[in-house]
Parts: C-alpha cells; sequence; structure tokens
C-alpha cells in the first residue's frame, strides 16, 4: 500500500514538473527571438531609444518581460516589471503562438484571447519589429 502511495505522489509531482516546462514554452520562444534581435544590427538600429519594458502574464505560467534598453538591446527576465510601458495577458498557448508567428496578435487581441494595458501603441510596433525576424 505505500509503494502505491510513493508512485502516486512521484506522479504527481512529475506532472507538475511536466506542466511548469508546457507553461515555460513562450517564455523560450520569445528568447530566441530576444536572440535574434540582438544579432540583427537592422532590428537593434529600429529599437534604438525605446528604454521600455513589456511585461507578460501567462495565465497559466509564470510572469516575465521583456526589456529593450536605449541601445536597441533586448533582454528577457522571469518575474514582473516595476514599470512596463505595457501589460498583455494571455495563456502561454496564445503568446506561443503570436511569438511563432503561427497566430495573428491583432486578431488574438479582438477575438479577447490577449489582453493590453498600457500603451498599445509601442505594443503594435513591437509586433512590427518581431514580425521581420519571424
Amino acid at each position: 500500500m505505500l509503494n502505491a502511495v510513493n508512485r502516486i505522489e512521484k506522479l504527481e509531482r512529475l506532472k507538475s514538473v511536466a506542466n511548469s516546462l508546457r507553461c515555460m514554452t513562450s517564455f523560450n520562444t520569445l528568447k530566441n527571438l530576444v536572440e535574434k534581435i540582438n544579432a540583427d544590427q537592422k532590428v537593434k538600429g529600429e529599437l534604438k531609444g525605446w528604454n521600455v519594458a513589456f511585461q507578460f502574464n501567462p495565465s497559466d505560467g509564470n510572469k516575465y518581460y521583456l526589456s529593450i534598453d536605449d541601445s536597441g538591446f533586448a533582454s528577457l527576465s522571469e518575474g514582473e516589471h516595476s514599470s512596463p510601458v505595457t501589460s498583455l495577458s494571455a495563456t502561454d498557448e496564445v503568446f506561443d503562438g503570436v511569438f511563432s508567428g503561427r497566430m495573428n496578435p491583432i486578431q488574438a487581441f479582438m477575438s479577447g484571447k490577449l489582453k493590453l494595458s498600457g500603451d498599445i501603441g509601442k505594443a503594435q510596433e513591437l509586433v512590427s519589429v518581431l514580425d521581420e525576424l519571424m
């Protein structure tokens, strides 16, 4: 009986770990885009002078944010930014779809799958820049 309980506990822990990994899919997809941004001088030039942060709040995962400094250098961090220019909320699947180009961000917004607060115009500018990399 104790052996069965141990197996159930291990299975629950594995499910928890698998769920955490699944929910980080959008983070990893955006991380790849950040690497492309930093390797592309033209894109970095377009981002020069932005000095902003975009907060991403997956409803089924950990929060993270994209920072772009004055030089156009982009970085991705886990957690919450103290003063993001725009906050975006969606499921991890929606964020991953947007970051991978499988989902149109405007359609996701219009259908209510993606919610934004803050500077929506800046979010649209970011989408235009990311489109160049996909």
